[in-house]
């Protein structure tokens, strides 16, 4: 007689397949385990036996390792086995003869995935608890370090369970081993992809309107959780921004969760080793894949039109724009649907979605290059502004080495507001005009030339608004007329306030001051150093009285620096900027940067200090 008892009655269902899977696989979490303990503990171990430094510099050693290396080695080990623990647990559903041997089991299918779910979850915590564990056991003698090790794990812990659940149900919709793997690493690893190529696009098109590129991560990676883990927790060590991410991974952990239970009650066993239980998933795959390769060839081909008649540049631009769209996104489309339909079976029906891709993303560039409903002349009024920053980049006779972009001023009153809103107002009212419509991308286009050389090169707005709101403009000179929009500009650049926040000299304090180089324009004297305190501060506060008085600092001053029958002295500003004190106040850190201006006859008061301390050139 046939038994027809298939488990001991004693052991659910769940349980009796959770731990035959877990001996089937425990070779895997050895390896695993192995893997961790022999990587991060054993550096620290290594470190701490030869190394013989002071406590201080061990503890900041162990602190920089826990927040940089730590992620990134154990990162990389587990994500690594959480996609092959996945192939593990799912290769099931996608053998015939296996889906015949676990379909003949007397469980709910429901209940067959979850607990080899479970016994995955299992073989991936386990073993990186124990890493962890040890790594702070290792790293005892810095509490900062024993708390970031914390704070990086949990990071990478939840990013783990957040990959291996969504890899479960890209598994579940996928009829191969091969499609799944192929599926997992083209969403994971081109993602990231599209949104930077959106971004640079859009940066490109639009006069005006930049977005950063130092998006929060959770932009980047909302669809890579495999990468999500290690850059958050690189990029966020302290955990103080990461609520958002944290956010995003519950949301796609639910989502992944309810697909897997829909899709698998739903899957049929002729998917194994043929088609796709959610024909969603490649259709997905191929949106990605194919709006990266097209949106990559669309930016090289209109590098083409550079160069081209300003008359037919634009029309070219988009001639060469979309023909590279077509020919890279086909290329992208053809190879993936060849590689999931194991040949050309299908092909033509696959041409329907991959037409309307190309039509989502023509008439999404089309919005973009058209102004993206009206985004390009937005101007703020000035009742809504809370703060704005401001700053114009020209051909000033001052140079700050490595920090110019930090100097920005500063404005709260609403009088100073309403100046930069006409500065922002003049430059958008023949925008279109100058920069042409509809707009292509700079990369592949000319821009508004003027017929002289431009007063000053860039204007950079960043508008803070009443509801928290933050509006960011930085024109060219390829926009605007310089001297077109002089009148408004040159009222806000000649003020006080704005050289108070922009010129170096003005900014930071004679302390700072380690040294003063001053030589000749043409680089053929000899530079003269200025070591003495009271030199130093002597032409210091002279030059801030001419810098004051000065007009055309923040504009042109070429005429008068390139003029040869003026003597021209170049001086270099030699600062420590204070970058970290101590408790009690000391600087422990410094930055050092040159702040470098050309002197001329002009500049009375600095001209004079300079003769007084022997620093001119023979006449």
């Amino acid at each position: 007689m046939t038994s027809t008892i298939s488990c001991n009655k004693k052991v659910s269902p769940f349980s009796s397949i959770y731990w035959w899977s877990l001996r089937k696989n425990m070779a895997s979490a050895i390896v695993y385990a192995v893997l961790l303990l022999f990587s991060y503990p054993l550096l620290i171990f290594m470190y701490k036996i030869f190394n013989n430094s002071s406590k201080e510099i061990q503890n900041g050693f162990l602190e920089g390792c826990a927040a940089l290396v730590f992620p990134v080695i154990t990162g990389g080990i587990a994500i690594l086995f959480t996609l092959l623990v996945a192939v593990f647990m799912f290769s099931y559903m996608h053998k015939k003869r296996s889906v015949d041997v676990f379909g003949a089991l007397p469980v709910t299918r429901r209940t067959l995935f979850f607990s080899r779910y479970f016994t995955g979850i299992s073989i991936l915590l386990v073993p990186f608890l124990l890493c962890m564990g040890l790594s702070m056991l290792l790293s005892i003698q810095s509490f900062e370090a024993v708390q970031q090790l914390w704070r990086s794990s949990v990071t990478i812990l939840v990013s783990v369970v957040v990959a291996y659940t969504f890899t479960a149900f890209v598994a579940v919709c996928c009829g191969t081993t091969a499609d799944m793997v192929i599926s997992v690493l083209a969403i994971n690893g081109l993602y990231p992809l599209m949104v930077l190529m959106c971004q640079v696009i859009s940066n490109s098109t639009i006069p005006g309107v930049t977005s950063s590129f130092n998006l929060p991560a959770v932009v980047y990676t909302a669809l890579s959780p495999y990468s999500s883990g290690i850059v958050n927790a690189v990029m966020d060590p302290a955990l103080t921004e990461s609520g958002a991410q944290f956010l995003w991974w519950f949301v796609l952990l639910a989502l992944s969760i309810a697909g897997c239970i829909a899709v698998s009650r739903k899957r049929k066993a002729e998917c194994a080793q043929a088609g796709f239980a959610l024909r969603l998933l490649p259709v997905l795959v191929r949106a990605i894949a194919c709006t990266v390769a097209g949106l990559v060839f669309a930016l090289v081909f209109s590098s083409f039109s550079f160069g081209v008649n300003a008359q037919n540049s634009v029309l070219n631009h988009y001639i060469w724009f979309f023909l590279g769209l077509m020919i890279g996104s086909f290329i992208a489309h053809l190879i993936l649907t060849f590689i999931y339909n194991r040949g050309s079976r299908g092909f033509l029906k696959s041409l329907i979605s991959y037409g309307v891709l190309i039509l989502v993303i023509g008439a999404a560039y089309m919005i973009v290059s058209t102004g993206m409903f009206g985004m390009d002349l937005y101007v703020p009024q000035p009742q809504q502004v809370k703060q704005v920053q401001f700053k114009v980049n020209g051909p000033e006779n001052f140079f700050l080495s490595g920090a110019d972009e930090e100097l920005f001023a500063v404005y709260t009153e609403q009088e100073d507001i309403e100046k930069v809103v006409r500065v922002h107002t003049s430059i958008t009212d023949n925008l279109r005009e100058r920069a042409g419509y509809p707009y292509a991308m700079s990369l592949g286009a000319f821009g508004y030339m003027e017929n002289e050389a431009p007063l000053f090169y860039d204007v950079i707005i960043k508008y803070t608004l009443e509801n928290g709101c933050v509006v960011e403009r930085a024109y060219s000179n390829f926009t605007f007329d310089s001297r077109e929009i002089a009148p408004e500009v040159l009222a806000v650049i000649e003020s006080q306030a704005y050289k108070e926040q922009t010129v170096p000299i003005l900014i930071y304090d004679d302390s700072s001051i380690r040294s003063v180089i001053a030589y000749g324009s043409n680089m053929t004297e000899e530079a003269y150093t200025v070591a003495d305190r009271e030199q130093i501060i002597g032409i210091a506060s002279a030059l801030r009285k001419d810098i004051l008085d000065d007009q055309n600092v923040n504009t042109s001053n070429e005429e008068t620096a390139d003029d040869a029958e003026k003597t021209c002295i170049s001086v270099d500003f030699c600062y420590d900027i204070p970058e970290e004190k101590d408790a009690s106040g000391k600087v422990i850190q410094t930055r050092t940067q040159y702040f470098n201006i050309s002197i001329t006859e002009d500049y009375k008061n600095t001209w004079e200090a300079l003769d007084r301390y022997h620093l001119l050139p023979a006449q």
